[in-house]
């Protein structure tokens, strides 16, 4: 999302003036972003993601620093269908404190 109201999504352009109103058009096909208060979560995580680059760097690090910068391989979930793990579980927490909206472990091991 941009301030300027430029297009992320080809579906719409969504606008946040300086007074935090919000504003779509554009729309060619409804989707499920239709919902206003989908579209004010993905601004709030787009502040959020903000906040992340300014506190770690990057949105790369803040990632890497869950698992120490090492990749982690989980043989038994090749095995096993798995939609989350402890690691997942974590990281969503921690972007949930962090204001992120319609984030969950599942999203997050995917």
């Amino acid at each position: 999302m941009r301030r300027n109201g430029k297009c992320v999504y080809e579906e719409y352009s969504v606008i946040q003036n300086e007074r935090n109103e919000i504003y779509t058009c554009s729309w060619q096909k409804k989707s499920h972003f239709e919902k206003e208060r989908k579209i004010e979560a993905m601004i709030t995580n787009e502040q959020a993601f903000l906040r992340i680059i300014e506190d770690f760097g990057s949105f790369d690090k803040y990632i890497w620093h869950f698992s120490r910068s090492k990749t982690m391989v989980y043989p038994s979930h090749q095995k096993h269908l798995c939609t989350h793990n402890a690691l997942s579980n974590k990281v969503a927490k921690d972007l949930k404190k962090r204001g992120f909206k319609y984030v969950g472990s599942g999203i997050i091991y995917s």
